[in-house]
């Protein structure tokens, strides 16, 4: 049986260790997300790493003064690189601070629109997450899940910050603000469904008895063991994504500043500069984050993109899939005007797949030409519809004139 203070490894760890800390130290009785998300976090930098659930202040203080355990979310200390609790009285540190100690711009869609202070798992992030984000890029121990790096490929500092930034705002603020009763939406919010799932929510459902340690452990351990999945998956899936686009935002913007004139001559014929042509492959999510973020720069609405050796992709701007700036046209209104080898046009109108280049161009011309079309016609009944408004406000204003007069 275990006792309060009493320790347990998981079944894969051995009975040596090599890391600098060997404990992972937390309160008992029911657990919370941000200190199983924190022991995650804790196991990627040390593996063998034991768990310790206790208040005891005097097994506490002993840990401590070995220095060699990491104490988490009990304690009422942070004291970096040790000891990570927010419990203390006067506590009020957030992951975002002002410069020079000045206030935050709520306004800046980056930072949270009101305070949220870190919890366990936003003060260990703060403090570890460079090292956590190399080490998973390091981790060549399952090559079918390791995040494949190209050769010569660095990230200099301020993209590391932008990426530990990105995974804090996406991934861990969202504990932060559950650990502190901070909702997502306002209470008066409309909500179109209502969820109670989500991380934290799910984290604690594996809370049972807290009055029967043993069983509140062995919980614990399966807790982690879900909060290390959805961590190294949305790490990985991350820092793919940002490798990506940082090995392909100097490509794009070589690509699009070619297009210099209102219509760019090619090969197949003159075709409108708002449509983008590569012969590169890009990642679709890679794709759609660059136009958005070179939306007033370059305005392209269309992409032609080589999708492999015999396919072409016809990709068009969107916020997301359902919701699309300008649509690609249904692949039987395209065949009409003779477009041909169309493999694909999705229903949505957000891509479309070609096996022929020529064509592909064609598609996307058509579908800005479609697009150009509608937004005339909605200028044009809009132009009439505000002269119609001012003729009726004259008649009006004529009319009381005349029985003014009367």
């Amino acid at each position: 049986m275990l006792l309060d203070g009493q320790r347990l490894r998981t079944s894969d760890e051995e009975n040596t260790t090599d890391a600098t800390f060997e404990l992972f130290v937390t309160h008992n009785r029911t657990f919370h997300c941000d200190e199983v998300m924190a022991y995650a976090m804790a196991k990627i930098l040390y593996p063998n790493l034991a768990v310790v659930r206790t208040r005891s202040k005097e097994a506490i203080s002993l840990y401590i003064d070995n220095k060699n355990a990491l104490i988490v979310d009990v304690g009422g200390v942070h004291c970096p690189p040790l000891q990570f609790d927010h419990h203390q009285k006067g506590f009020d540190e957030e992951y975002h601070m002002g410069a020079d100690d000045k206030p935050l711009d709520r306004c800046n869609p980056k930072y949270p629109r009101i305070p949220v202070l870190m919890s366990s798992c936003g003060l260990f992030w703060k403090h570890y997450g460079e090292d956590i984000i190399n080490k998973v890029l390091n981790d060549k121990t399952d090559e079918s899940f390791a995040v494949k790096v190209p050769e010569d490929f660095t990230i200099d500092d301020s993209n590391m910050k932008a990426i530990k930034d990105k995974i804090y705002n996406r991934f861990i603020l969202p504990i932060d603000a559950n650990d502190n009763g901070i909702n997502q939406y306002d209470e008066d919010a409309v909500k179109n469904f209502s969820s109670d799932i989500n991380i934290p929510t799910a984290v604690s459902k594996f809370n049972r008895d807290p009055n029967c340690p043993p069983l509140q452990m062995d919980q614990f351990i399966e807790a982690f063991k879900f909060c290390s999945s959805v961590l190294l998956n949305f790490l990985k899936s991350t820092l793919i994504e940002e490798i990506e686009y940082i090995t392909y935002k100097p490509i794009f913007e070589e690509i699009s500043n070619k297009r210099r004139y209102l219509n760019v001559k090619t090969d197949e014929g003159v075709f409108d500069n708002q449509i983008l042509v590569s012969d590169r492959v890009f990642p679709g999510t890679v794709y759609n984050r660059l136009l958005r973020e070179y939306d007033s720069k370059y305005n392209i609405l269309f992409t032609i993109m080589r999708r492999n050796d015999v396919e072409y992709n016809v990709w068009t701007r969107s916020k997301n899939k359902f919701d699309t700036i300008a649509k690609v046209i249904p692949k039987d209104t395209a065949e009409r005007l003779g477009i041909k080898d169309i493999k694909f046009v999705h229903n949505n109108g957000f891509i479309a797949v070609t096996t022929n280049r020529l064509m592909a161009l064609r598609l996307a011309q058509q579908s800005l030409s479609h697009y150009n079309g509608q937004k005339r016609n909605k200028l044009y009944w809009r132009a009439v519809l505000f002269g119609m408004v001012i003729l009726l406000i004259s008649v009006l204003v004529k009319k009381a004139q005349l029985t003014s007069i009367e």
